[in-house]
């Protein structure tokens, strides 16, 4: 739905500049100067002028403006522009903070053994959240193994490329420390304790734990293992004494909704088709392992378990970054402006080959301005990101963007050229009978400076996480009584305070620049001189 909003809009204007276009040359001028590589005003001038003067429309003179794309060679220092002209201003929402994310990090020889720690990861994949716990734990990110356990038992295992977001949304996020690789035919096992008899799921109990054995091993010297690494949750002398074959339930998770029993009776269990298939369900980026499920009876459980908890300290980061999360992040719609206009370092793989030096220098820059400033600017506030570089998923970004209800400058953001030089064309404004009178009345001191200051009229609300969907509702403003209203399908109502406009379901933003004495609205300004205007009267008077 977000998508075909932005469709609809920029369609729909694009329509209406063909409709309503005063004169359009089918020559190949413009898109020659517009490729056309230029670092002098003069020339820059002439592809806006030349783009304006065989495009003049209503809809381009009052929501149509330009925006300028440089890249500065760090060698020679040349520079070169290139103009796109558009009637909706995407900006990317930046975020600091990023993320909160939770873990539970099990370490292998460390104690507290379990640790629950809390910290904030960037904007990216699992990756960056795996470097991130690697870095606040002091551990080997390629050694981390991320699983998802909650009152049941295992279920998911993260991967690198999955987004972040599965991460810092889950609050049963456990972070295991794997043993170093070593040579030998040996199988890395995690496995936890469920307490089985009862009606519907197993009921965990206990942390889980992480080993390697050899695949040679037999099934009873397997359960002999599996209870010396749990000593500490058993009850004295269980391990000296002798235990039958079958003192618990040995479920290996394959992928299957039930998982596979391992037979006692089997010589070497982990050399199974079973142990076989879950390696091969391992990611390639994580550590290759097998999980299982020791299944207990109650009275079994009650004669040799006698610490069922979990034991798991808490740390103050976890504290720390519930209050930062709590918070929320607010960012600024000139924060919003900054990134969008401010100057980029390309990537070494992005590398421009400067057509001056004919070479290819690490540290090109790239800059956007905009070099005009239309009557009505449309923002479109970017909140759906792709999650992770080469994936198709997205997520949406729900912070509070603060904009200005009142007095949003654009000047900071226009092009030098366009701000110093007053015969760069801003808009083709020459249908405007405003545009003369403004100019002497300046010149006679008698109104400010014309600078692009925007008051905001209307907002478009997106509530929902997809981008597929969700439920759009508007905010607008009575231009006679300065009230704004809420329109949500066929329900209207009055909003009680302005501020209330602002929330962070704001998705895109309409401004309309402040008038100077003797300045037509926009709207008439639309209806003038339209070639259907005699047939709209007609009806009118019918």
């Amino acid at each position: 739905m977000t998508i075909f909003l932005q469709i609809f809009i920029r369609q729909g204007a694009e329509a209406y500049i063909d409709d309503y276009t005063i004169v359009i040359p089918k020559g190949k001028q413009y898109q020659v100067l517009l490729e056309k590589k230029v670092g002098h005003l003069e020339e820059e001038v002439g592809v806006v002028s030349t783009y304006v003067r065989t495009n003049n429309s209503r809809i381009q003179e009052i929501f149509g403006h330009f925006g300028r794309s440089s890249l500065t060679c760090p060698g020679c220092r040349r520079q070169s522009a290139t103009f796109e002209p558009f009637v909706t201003l995407s900006l990317p929402i930046p975020l600091s903070d990023g993320l909160p994310l939770y873990a539970s990090v099990l370490f292998l020889s460390q104690q507290p053994r379990l640790v629950k720690v809390g910290l904030m990861v960037g904007d990216g994949g699992v990756r960056e959240g795996k470097e991130a716990l690697a870095l606040h734990t002091g551990l080997a990110p390629e050694r981390l193994l991320l699983l998802e356990i909650d009152g049941e038992g295992f279920h998911r295992t993260f991967t690198e490329t999955q987004e972040v977001d599965v991460l810092s949304t889950n609050e049963c996020l456990y972070c295991l420390e794997t043993p170093e690789k070593t040579d030998g035919d040996y199988v890395l096992i995690t496995w936890l304790n469920v307490l089985s008899g009862c009606s519907g799921a197993g009921v965990r109990f206990g942390s889980p734990y992480i080993c390697k054995f050899s695949r040679e091993t037999s099934y009873e010297d397997f359960q002999k293992l599996l209870l010396k690494e749990m000593a500490t949750i058993l009850r004295p002398g269980v391990l000296i004494q002798e235990q039958q074959a079958g003192v618990f339930g040995i479920r290996l998770l394959d992928g299957s909704s039930e998982g596979v029993l391992l037979e006692p009776g089997v010589p070497h269990p982990l050399y199974t088709e079973a142990v076989d298939d879950a390696l091969a369900l391992c990611d390639h980026e994580t550590p290759s392992h097998v999980k299982i499920h020791l299944l207990w009876s109650p009275q079994i459980k009650e004669e040799l378990v006698w610490d069922e908890s979990e034991n798991v300290e808490e740390l103050g980061s976890v504290r720390e970054t519930r209050e930062h999360a709590s918070k929320g992040e607010t960012v600024s719609l000139g924060a919003c402006l900054e990134a969008y206009t401010g100057s980029e370092e390309l990537s070494p793989e992005d590398t421009w080959l400067c057509p001056h030096c004919n070479q290819k220098e690490e540290g090109t820059l790239k800059m956007i301005r905009l070099c005009s400033a239309p009557e009505i600017l449309l923002v479109h506030l970017n909140r759906f990101r792709q999650a992770t570089k080469g994936r198709s998923s997205v997520r949406k970004i729900s912070c509070l963007v603060d904009f200005p209800l009142e007095g949003l400058d654009l000047g900071p953001h226009l092009s030098a050229h366009s701000m110093r030089d007053k015969s760069f064309p801003k808009t083709p404004n020459k249908t405007f009978g405003w545009r003369a009178s403004f100019r002497k009345k300046r010149r006679e001191g008698k109104v400010e400076e014309d600078c692009p200051v925007y008051d905001l009229f209307a907002v478009i609300n997106h509530h929902g996480k997809e981008i597929q969907g969700g439920h759009y509702t508007a905010y607008c403003k009575n231009p006679v009584e300065g009230d704004w209203w809420s329109f949500d399908d066929t329900r209207v109502s009055r909003i009680p305070t302005p501020k209330d406009v602002r929330s962070p379901d704001a998705y895109m933003l309409f401004y309309e620049r402040r008038r100077v004495p003797m300045q037509i609205h926009w709207i008439l300004a639309l209806r003038e001189k339209s070639p259907n205007r005699a047939t709209d009267e007609k009806q009118v008077s019918l």
